[in-house]
This record gives structure tokens, sequence and C-alpha cells, in this order.
């Protein structure tokens, strides 16, 4: 016999009835019944939620007071009581007085077949667990809204992502989120997220007018359930009111003191609200006050990262121009051999986040120039070998001049490289081949290319096809296979155009 069981003979040594010692120490409803469930004695709690079985009679079913959805699980859970002579629970709720109550059936086997049936209401218990359950997955949309907010610079997609959290987390059907506008006199649509109708883009409300402009103005959160009446406040589409909301919140954002926008919270039928509920509503708005604020800031570091980086390369032309006139060049020459060489480096699949720092080295490719002295740099006649070796500092000169620049690091292989040679004969390094950076070999082509076909005091220009057909001569001396290969490419595309 199962220890689980209870014997005959317990029940026989009871006092008036044989359910009495269960009764005096299980509260709820205790109920004996044979092997099919036909009850053969019960007692009641009168202090606890049993109406549903008020009208309990012996020699019924049990299954006469289970709901009509469960009553096939009461009999197998019968079947298997008996068969096991193990005790088994089943939860079940009914409604009563309009409000869900809970209870758990613990079917226990006895001797001769029997079975003692303890009902207890558990909806406390059932409140406690689904709250506990709330927090936990509140807790987890908060994290995840966090998430997106410190990984995600995309305002838009984040506010759209935390509106689904709200919706789902709060079981509302609709909400959307304002924001201020630039000069601070107004509300602008951002996002929303369950509407059957578009919101339009050019959505606005003022600060004080209708229930969002009046959270805003008032910094409170404005809650509405006559829907009819705020048409016009909430000055939506035409046909907002099809929407067919009757419950309504407006929470204001403010981060540091400042006011950031506002979200609505739409529902198609009242509202189920408790403290926590509100609660978790305002640490929504936090949270998008938040994610709207991270987005203000980086936007205005941006810009004036921007700011910044405009002023570097107006500078960086600057000092191009100042070298092109000091070496009676014109700007375009330092134009045309950067355009060339950007060009050559798209066709390499140079990446796109690289080729500011190949437009910049190839903008400041001879800046070395300046620690040349005017009397070697013009001098009309040969240069001496020891003229030649001042010469060739040149590109030690712009990594003198470059690197303390921090920004222009990455820029630096075009000035420091480009006259390095594929066979290992240049200069500075005598660097052989692929030991070339990539974006000093393409510089290179282009350059020369350049100069080859630009009219100099000491020579005339050379046409394009002669300088062409010297660079393809040159390919695997000075200049890299690969390279020469795109550049013929790119000057037949050139001449086609």
């Amino acid at each position: 016999m199962s220890n689980n069981a209870i014997t005959q003979d317990t029940f026989l040594r009871m006092s008036t009835s044989p359910l009495q010692i269960v009764f005096d120490v299980v509260p709820g409803l205790v109920i004996f019944t044979e092997e099919k469930g036909i009850i053969l004695d019960f007692k009641v709690d009168q202090d606890h939620e049993f109406s549903p079985f008020s009208g309990i009679s012996l020699q019924r079913n049990i299954q006469d007071y289970l709901p009509h959805e469960i009553r096939s699980q009461a009999e197998q859970t019968i079947e298997k009581v008996i068969k096991t002579q193990k005790t088994i629970s089943l939860k079940f709720s009914l409604a009563l007085d309009s409000k869900e109550q809970w209870f758990d059936a613990r079917f226990s086997p006895i001797e001769n077949r029997h079975i003692i049936i303890i009902i207890q209401n558990i909806t406390e218990q059932k409140r406690k667990e689904n709250q506990l359950q709330r927090q936990i997955k509140w807790l987890a949309a908060i994290r995840s809204i966090d998430f997106m907010i410190t990984s995600s610079t995309d305002l838009v997609l984040t506010l759209s992502r935390l509106l689904t959290h709200a919706t789902t987390q709060l079981e509302v059907d609709a909400a959307d989120i304002l924001t201020m506008n630039a000069n601070g006199t107004g509300l602008e649509f951002s996002a929303g997220y369950g509407f059957i109708e578009s919101i339009p883009e050019n959505h606005s409300v003022r600060l004080g007018v209708g229930s969002a402009g009046k959270a805003a103005l008032e910094r409170r959160i404005i809650h509405s359930t006559v829907f009819p009446n705020h048409q016009n406040d909430l000055i939506y589409s035409p046909n907002f009111s099809q929407e067919g909301f009757v419950d309504y919140y407006a929470v204001p954002l403010i981060a540091k003191g400042d006011l950031m926008g506002v979200l609505e919270i739409f529902h198609r039928s009242p509202i189920q609200t408790d403290t926590e509920w509100l609660n978790f509503l305002e640490t929504l708005g936090k949270q998008a006050a938040i994610a709207i604020d991270n987005a203000m800031l980086f936007k205005d570091k941006q810009y004036s990262a921007d700011e910044i980086e405009q002023a570097y390369d107006t500078t960086i032309e600057g000092w191009a121009h100042a070298l092109d006139l000091r070496d009676n060049e014109t700007d375009e020459h330092t134009r045309r051999v950067t355009s060339m060489t950007l060009n050559l480096a798209r066709m390499m699949n140079y990446p796109d986040e690289k080729m500011i720092h190949i437009q910049r080295g190839a903008t400041l490719h001879d800046i070395g120039q300046i620690g040349i002295p005017d009397s070697i740099l013009f001098k009309s006649s040969s240069l001496t070998p020891k003229e030649w070796e001042v010469v060739r500092q040149h590109p030690k000169n712009a990594l003198q001049i470059l690197s303390p620049i921090r920004y222009l690091k990455p820029a630096l292989d075009i000035p420091l490289y480009h006259h390095e040679k594929w066979d290992g004969s240049g200069y500075p390094d005598g660097l052989k081949g692929t030991q070339i950076p990539l974006a000093a070999r393409i510089f290179s082509v282009a350059d020369v290319y350049d100069s080859l076909t630009s009219e100099r005091p000491y020579r005339p220009a050379w046409s394009h096809r002669d300088a062409k057909n010297y660079i393809e001569s040159e390919s695997g001396v000075h200049f890299d296979p690969e390279i020469v290969v795109c550049f013929t490419k790119l000057l037949n595309e050139i001449q086609t155009i």
C-alpha cells in the first residue's frame, strides 16, 4: 500500500464524521468519494470563499460542481489516483461576482478505492504568483529598454521598441511618444504603436492644449476616460475617433529637470490598474525621457564632431594650398590626384570607413617638403647626391609633422610611403611589394600619372597616352600590377565617358 493512502481503519477511529480529523487540520472543502467520484461525505469551512459549492450534496458526482472545461480532466485524475495510489493536484478558476477565483483540488487515495478531495481557495496565492511573474517580466522589459538606450543612437528605433514593450507589459492597445519641438513651444509626433490608422508625421500639439499638452505644461500624469469630448484636444486625424479608445494616460517625460516630451497610452476598454501598474507606467516614462535626452546629447556631440572635422579638413586644404603655391603648382594638382586616388581605391573595394584617411593623406602627400630648403627644392640644375638625401627626407619630415596630430595618424601611409616602389628600390625605407601600405601604392600611380601629364618649368606635359603607357611599363617595377590594371580600366572608362 502507498504511503500516500489513508487506511479505512483510520476513518473508523474518527469521531462523528470520518472527515472531522482532516477538516480540523485542513481549512477549505473536504470531500470523501468513491472511485467514480460519487460524494459519500463532505465538510466545508464557512470562513472561506466556497459559494460555487454551496449546493453540494451526497450521492452526487464531484464533477457536477467543477467547471465544464475541467470535468474530463477531473475524471482522468480520479482514475489515475486510484491506479497509482498517489496524490494529484488540479487547479482551476471560477468567475465569482465578476472576479476570477482560483482553487486547488488535491485528490488523495485511501483504502477500498476511495478518494479524499481537499479543495482550497488559492486566489490570494495565485494573485501573488501573478504579481511576481509580472514584476519579473517588467524588470526584463526595463533591462531590455536600458540596453537599447545605451547601445543605439537611432532615437526613432529606440522609441518604437520602447512602445512595443509598453503596450505589451501594460496590456494596452496603443501608445505613442511626442517630443518637444526645436523651439520648445509644442510637441511633435515621434513614434507610435498599435494604431489602426497611421498618425500623420506632422502631428503636433501646443503646450497646454489637449491632454498631452496639459500633461507637458503641468508636468503631471493626465488620465482621461471621456474620449468623445477629447477629439479636438488630441488633434489627431479626422478618423481618430474610429480607433475606439475609451481610456487614456498622458505621462510627461522629464530628464535632468527638462521636459523631453509626452508618452501617451491608449486602450479600447477600461484599463485595470493598480499602484504597481502606475509605477511601471512612470518608469517607462522616465526611460523614454532618458532615451530622448541621450539622443539629443549624441546629436549635439555629433554636430560638434562634424564641425571640428570640417575645421580639420579646411585646415588640411589650407596646408595643401600653401604647398602647391610654394612648389609653383596649382590647387588643381592636389584635387586631381586626390580624386583619382579615391576612384582607384573604390575600384579596389577599399573600406568605405577608411576613405577619409586616403583623402586626407592624398591632400597632404607632400607636407614634408616644408622641411626642404628652397635652394634645393627649386634648383634648376641637377641635384647632388647630398641634396638628394635631403629631398628623400621629406617623407620622414611628414611623419614628424603629422604623427603628433591624433586624427591624422591614420592618414600617414600616403605622405610617408608614396615614394616606395614595388621592387623595393624606393624610399624612405625601401619597402617591397605588399609591405608598402595599400593606400600609398594606390596613390603613387595617381600621383605619377598626374605629374607626367602636368606641365613643369623643366619639361612640357606628357600626353595621356604616353603617361598611360609609362605606368603600364612600370607594372611590377615601380607600381603594384593589380593597381595598374585598375588604373587602365579607370582611364578607359573616363575616355569612354
